[in-house]
């Protein structure tokens, strides 16, 4: 029975009755018994989850602890409860008995349930200690056994690695001795070939081989062996096999050159013989083209062998085939079969060509040498594209036109038959020139300009067919080769006979009025030639090659000129009544207006070199002559001295600008005179005409000359009216002063005519100054300029001319250490006295130079800005002025910087230097050595120098709209020192081969014999890199050299101006 149970009835009221009490019955026990829990069994068990991990494992027996710690409801059946109430004391005697052992029990129980608790934790430990002992044992079991399976696996690894590298061993020698093998069989191959192209090239029936397929793999085969001897020098026997083969490949495309002839033999006799029996065009046709086709083609391997040999050596627009490798052979063979087989259908054919001539030459006579003319081309173009048609069919390849040497077209061009063929235009064009050499000029034009604008006008249609494709290709090499430069010869030769040779009557002097409006109709006879000269030739060529650089335009203008030029003379010789100079305004405007409305610019007999420092055609209105007219008025007339041109100025590079000039100079003469006269009439000089005669003459000569022009009439009476104010103007003046009045200023200035017009402030500054005085100044500011340069520069210039003579410096740091190191300080400014001078005056002479260029354009522009080419060829002409002084001063300045130092000098000084020099090879070959390359520096470096320069400083102006002078110092710097930049950069490799001369040896020591042969010898030395050596330093040195020289120069002239 529980402890507690009876505890609890033997304290309850009914156990302390007396014995004579009535005992009242005993109540049923409560359900108490079912809620006290017996703590003093063991735990119910459980099965704890096993953890997850080691970090786990504390969680696990935490959840575990609390879930034992909760009170657990007892389930006590209700057998046991019966059993227990039976446990009641029978008797207070047995209650008493056990009283003291209740109270023991107690204190036990008290005992045990204050321990409870820690009971429990010390078995829940126990148990969870058991377990973790099993875990503990199950993995060090697990790790024995994974220890010996990784000692089983080390020892499987190693012999297996073992096994495998001997495996790889094997694999490996197996692919060698596959490839070995490969290689032997295959070199086997190219020796053992021999004997089997040998025996059938050599057999009986070899020359009907070329008809088998089988040829053309056995000729690629022989080249192949061929390819593989010349690869192989090592080899043993290469020569012999690759002499053998060699003959075999030649005597292999020999046979087929042979076969291809004998077939042409069998077949093209008989087409002759067929085309001659018959009269019909159709079938001629048809035999010629179609029916030999045929018969060639009806082979069974002959055509695709050619094919495949012309293709080895061509391409399919017959180029040559970059990958051949006997380009040579083949080609050989290839142009002998289409020679043989132009010549062959020559001869078979002829009837064909005379047919076609005897057509040409009846039709000329009967009908007309144009519409004749016409014919013959559209019938030859169709001969040569169904010639064409079957050469591409028999060969492979299209003879596409091109100028390359080792293609088709140029291989058949020399072939010279009387058929055509697409190499060979002979025929037509000889027939054609005997006939347009004797027609009219007119016929030609007509001929070239309908030629030219069938197959080439702007209204054909998009989709062309093949035929005419070809026609287009015809007609651009019968045009571009042999009928523009006939039509060339004829014009020239119709100039010479109409302009040049022609008579001028005395008749045609006179200017008469103008009939039916029409401006040219009252102009010279042989100028209504020359404009009908160059309408015609515009006609009938393409504006891009009449319009600019056209021989026959240049002839046709120089002539008439001269012509005018002849005709001037004689009315001034003869004392005529025509108005020279009017007589050349008049027809000179004529002659111009007529190349404006026709847009031809450039008149030159060919293109000029450099003409982008020529000035350019202004373009102008071809509707209207008064727009050129007030261009000459407003030009700077009267700012320019009277200009002398003749004929025989007139060359290539100034023709266009001459035609201007002599317009200007009659205008300017016209005007002069005239109003000298009314100056005089007016003041009633004895002598002169009243006022109101001499105004009604020259209105008569103005109407009679440009009757339909009254814009032109207006602008030369008031040109002459100007003249006339100009001169009254200078009449009030005192005399001796020649005061000019300019916009209201007066300016000093001796032999200049007093006319008003505007100038800007450069333009003013300069009046204000004589000529020599502002070139005075120029070169005063260029030397102090210069001066300034050689003290910044001259120690980056030792280091650059050390790097660039010699290798012994690694950098150009290493080079200045070591000249400071082994030289001293003043080793950088060795050689100063003669650059401090010589420079002085080359910076003296450049900017001079410069200035006085910049002066001539600005006049040349009748005061107008320079363009950036002018200045360019400014700074190339100032570079090349310089370059007298530079060349021989940068020479010696080189070789004393250049020469060792102590007692291995060479040169005592400058005089010394110049005196050895002098003493080698001369004055001109010593000390000017070098000096073409260092007028191409020069011309290239101060070019692009004073151009950078000045675009910045126009920029910054413009861009601040601020004068030039107001520019700061510390921007002229700036921009000076990038100039410099651009100068070294745009010329440093001509500077490395000019060092190089200047340093070479004379005699047997020289190196270099010109700058071409310096040029080649330091690109194979040194390749591209050598032309830059040692332009570090050198543009280390321009940015304060370049940059100190130009703030010298502007602080300078700003000071003297002032």
């Amino acid at each position: 029975m529980d402890i507690v149970a009876r505890s609890l009835y033997y304290n309850s009221p009914t156990s302390f009755k007396e014995p004579g009490q009535i005992i009242e019955p005993v109540a049923p026990l409560p359900n108490v018994y079912e809620e006290i829990e017996d703590t003093d069994t063991p735990p119910e068990p459980t099965v704890i989850r096993r953890a997850n991990s080691y970090s786990d494992f504390y969680r696990v027996v935490k959840e575990q602890l609390s879930k034992d710690a909760r009170p657990q409801p007892k389930k006590t059946e209700r057998k046991s409860r019966a059993w227990e109430a039976l446990l009641l004391p029978s008797s207070p005697e047995d209650v008493e008995t056990h009283e003291p052992t209740r109270l023991e029990s107690y204190d036990e129980q008290l005992l045990h349930s204050s321990q409870q608790e820690y009971l429990l934790y010390r078995d829940q430990l126990t148990l969870t200690e058991r377990h973790l002992d099993g875990l503990i044992e199950d993995a060090n079991a697990t790790l024995k056994l994974l220890t010996s399976l990784s000692n089983s696996f080390g020892s499987v690894e190693a012999q297996t690695s073992t096994f495998q590298s001997q495996c790889e061993d094997l694999l490996n020698e197996q692919k060698r001795l596959e490839a070995l093998a490969d290689e032997v069989g295959t070199d086997l191959h190219y020796y053992a070939y021999l004997d089997n192209a040998t025996r059938r090239l050599n057999a009986p029936g070899a020359s009907r081989l070329v008809d088998d397929a089988s040829f053309g793999e056995m000729v690629e085969n022989i080249d192949s062996c061929v390819v593989f001897m010349e690869n192989h020098a090592a080899y043993r026997d290469r020569d012999t096999y690759l002499a053998r083969y060699t003959a075999l490949l030649t005597k292999a495309l020999h046979l087929l050159e042979h076969g291809y002839k004998t077939t042409l033999e069998r077949v093209s006799p008989e087409i002759g013989r067929q085309i001659a029996a018959t009269k019909s065009e159709s079938a001629r046709h048809a035999l010629a083209y179609g029916r030999f086709q045929e018969m060639m083609l009806d082979s069974y391997g002959l055509v695709p062998n050619v094919h495949q040999v012309v293709r080895r050596a061509y391409d399919a627009y017959g180029q040559r085939n970059e990958s051949c490798t006997h380009f040579d052979t083949y080609a050989n063979t290839a142009n002998n079969i289409i020679h043989t087989h132009l010549t062959t259908r020559d001869r078979d054919l002829k009837i064909l060509t005379q047919s076609d001539i005897e057509e040409f030459n009846k039709e000329v006579k009967n009908l007309s040498a144009e519409t004749a003319s016409r014919n013959f081309i559209k019938q030859y173009f169709e001969r040569m594209y169904n010639e064409e048609s079957v050469f591409m069919k028999l060969f492979d390849v299209e003879p596409v036109w091109t100028q390359a040497a080792d293609s088709v077209f140029q291989a058949i061009k020399p072939i010279n038959t009387t058929i055509a063929h697409p190499g060979n235009l002979s025929p037509l064009v000889t027939n054609l020139q005997t006939v347009l050499q004797t027609a009219p000029l007119e016929t030609t034009c007509n001929v070239v300009g309908l030629l030219a604008s069938e197959y080439f006008g702007a209204d054909l249609d998009d989709m062309e067919s093949p035929y005419f494709i070809k026609c287009k290709q015809y007609t651009s090499q019968l045009l571009a080769h042999h009928l523009w430069p006939l039509t060339d010869t004829v014009f020239e030769a119709e100039v010479t006979k109409s302009i040049t040779k022609a008579p001028v009557q005395d008749a045609s002097l006179k200017i008469g009025p103008v009939v039916g409006g029409v401006a040219s109709s009252n102009a010279h006879p042989l100028v209504k030639q020359a404009i009908k000269l160059l309408g015609m030739y515009e006609h009938c060529m393409p504006k891009e090659r009449s319009s600019k650089n056209s021989s026959v335009v240049f002839k046709i203008v120089r002539e008439a000129i001269q012509v005018l030029q002849r005709a001037e003379a004689r009315i001034k010789s003869s004392k005529a009544d025509t108005d020279p100079d009017l007589f050349m305004v008049k027809n000179l405007l004529i002659l111009k207006n007529e190349l404006v409305s026709l847009e031809i610019g450039d008149i030159r007999n060919q293109a000029a070199s450099m003409q982008h420092f020529v000035h350019i055609w202004d373009t102008l209105s071809p509707q209207n002559w008064v727009g050129f007219f007030s261009n000459i008025i407003g030009g700077g007339l009267w700012s320019r001295g009277t200009p002398s041109v003749t004929a025989k100025t007139l060359t290539v590079e100034d023709m266009n600008e001459q035609l201007d000039e002599l317009l200007r100079q009659s205008i300017y003469n016209f005007t002069q005179r005239w109003g000298a006269l009314t100056n005089d009439s007016r003041s009633r000089k004895p002598g002169v005409k009243p006022i109101a005669k001499v105004e009604a003459a020259l209105e008569g000569l103005l109407v009679t000359a440009f009757s339909n022009q009254p814009e032109v009439v207006g602008k030369l009476k008031e040109a002459i009216e100007q003249y006339a104010q100009a001169q009254n103007d200078a009449r009030d003046e005192k005399q001796g002063s020649g005061e000019v009045i300019i916009e209201g200023k007066k300016r000093t200035e001796k032999g200049i005519p007093p006319i008003e017009q505007k100038m800007d402030a450069l333009e003013l500054e300069a009046a204000k100054q004589s000529p020599a005085l502002q070139t005075a100044k120029d070169l005063f500011s260029g030397a102090v300029g210069g001066i300034a340069q050689v003290l910044i520069g001259q120690p980056f210039d030792i280091v650059k001319v050390r790097l660039q003579t010699t290798t012994q410096y690694s950098s150009a740091i290493n080079a200045a250490a070591t000249i400071y190191k082994n030289e001293g300080a003043l080793a950088f400014y060795k050689g100063t006295l003669t650059p401090l001078i010589g420079i002085g005056a080359c910076v003296s002479v450049q900017f001079g130079a410069f200035n006085a260029a910049k002066r001539w354009f600005q006049t040349r522009n009748n005061g107008a800005d320079l363009s950036y080419a002018q200045y360019g060829a400014s700074g190339a002409f100032a570079g090349i002025s310089n370059s007298v002084l530079s060349g021989p001063i940068e020479h010696i300045r080189i070789r004393l910087q250049s020469q060792p130092h102590g007692a291995g000098r060479l040169y005592d000084g400058p005089g010394d230097c110049i005196r050895k020099l002098g003493a080698h090879n001369g004055v001109l070959s010593g000390v000017y050595r070098g000096q073409a390359v260092t007028i191409w520096r020069e011309a290239f470096a101060y070019g692009a120098w004073f151009t950078a320069f000045e675009y910045m400083m126009n920029s910054d102006a413009a861009r601040n709209k601020v004068d030039r002078k107001d520019i700061p110092a510390y921007k002229i710097a700036l921009y000076g020192g990038i100039a410099g930049e651009v100068l070294w950069l745009s010329s440093y490799p001509f500077d490395v081969i000019k060092s190089k001369m200047q340093t070479d040896g004379f005699g047997a020591n020289q190196r270099y014999l010109t700058m071409r042969d310096c040029f080649s010898k330091t690109w194979h030395a040194e390749g591209a890199r050598g032309f830059w050596k040692g332009i570090g330093p050198t543009l280390a040195r321009a940015m304060p050299v370049s940059a100190g020289t130009f703030i010298v120069v502007e602080m300078t002239m700003r000071a003297l101006n002032k």
